[in-house]
């Protein structure tokens, strides 16, 4: 990425993000994390930043977004497809970011420089639309209808509608109103964390989009 950003302007330490979503999101996530700093229209590379990947090294709040920031740009790096057998890393960089996650969780490795994501990765995936919610195996009816039995009428009628076939947007409703088992006042999130129970989602998904109610 800095090999792409760089050399914008005479500054080996400034970067631009073109104002593509894919690196606008990995540069804001790695301000937060403290490798680099806001500068107008531009991120200056942080003296001495080291990037703590290993889990329990970094804030989650940080982590989530630097998932998302790595989910956002992982097409333009990689087979980020389910069905891919493994994904060659293509250079160290990449390879050390790779090994991270695999400490973590998010990933396991098939050999030394190969890897295929795990379902922890799924919230940032579907999110991003590398993946759909139809690869992940679903609740149980008996966990749907104990969470649909405590669900808001007026919400459910709202999920149900067409707005929300797109699994992207629904995800960013349903997750924010249902969070731990429980139902909250609607709104929205954007940005996903582990506590997104992805088999649940794909569950209400196929429910609430059969149930075809026009926007």
């Amino acid at each position: 990425m800095r090999a792409r950003l760089g050399g914008v302007v005479d500054d080996s330490k400034l970067l631009h993000d073109y104002a593509q979503s894919n690196f606008e999101i990995c540069c804001s996530a790695l301000c937060d994390a403290g490798l680099l700093a806001g500068e107008g229209h531009y991120w200056r590379i942080v003296d001495g930043g080291q990037l703590p990947l290993v889990d329990g090294e970094i804030p989650q709040i940080v982590l989530n977004k630097l998932l998302h920031g790595l989910a956002a740009h992982l097409p333009y790096m990689s087979e980020s497809d389910r069905d891919f057998d493994g994904v060659v890393a293509p250079n160290i960089a990449f390879e050390s970011v790779c090994h991270a996650l695999v400490e973590s969780g998010y990933a396991e490795a098939e050999t030394a420089n190969c890897f295929t994501w795990t379902d922890s990765l799924g919230p940032w995936m579907v999110l991003r639309g590398n993946w759909s919610l139809a690869s992940f195996e679903m609740s149980s009816k008996a966990e749907v209808d104990a969470v649909l039995s405590v669900v808001p009428g007026s919400f459910a009628h709202e999920l149900a509608s067409l707005h929300y076939a797109n699994e992207q947007v629904f995800l960013m409703r349903f997750f924010g109103s249902f969070r731990n088992g429980a139902w909250l006042t609607p709104g929205w999130y954007n940005v996903p964390d582990d506590g997104w129970d992805m088999r649940m989602a794909a569950a209400m998904y196929v429910h609430f989009q059969r149930a075809g109610i026009p926007f």
